[in-house]
């Protein structure tokens, strides 16, 4: 266990996890309440790259509240301040670090 830490808020604040999920390039991805941002970490804990900003407008976050992929690569993510599901396509060309990988879906994840 070990806490996930933003380095964008107050270390006092520390990081508010609203949802995450691990890639199939085994990268840690979460939704951080309190910065409105989405963050990436090793599975050691160790905090690579984030993105995103507060504010209503499309493409900005407020809260989220639940994160997933598709198989084509894009991110879904639940904005419970905005009331609204966000889709973000990678952009072609795109770092493919700064691109959350798909979430691993396999039949014994699926099987009743």
């Amino acid at each position: 266990m070990f806490p996930l830490r933003s380095p964008h808020g107050p270390a006092s604040q520390g990081t508010l996890v609203t949802n995450h999920f691990i890639d199939d390039k085994g990268f840690i991805w979460a939704g951080d309440a309190f910065t409105n941002r989405i963050l990436k970490f090793a599975l050691d804990g160790n905090f690579l790259y984030s993105w995103g900003a507060p504010g209503p407008q499309p493409g900005r976050l407020g809260c989220s509240h639940g994160i997933t992929t598709d198989q084509l690569g894009d991110l879904y993510i639940a904005d419970c301040f905005a009331g609204r599901v966000q889709k973000f396509e990678p952009i072609p060309g795109t770092d493919p670090d700064k691109i959350a990988g798909q979430i691993l879906r396999t039949w014994e994840t699926w099987k009743p």
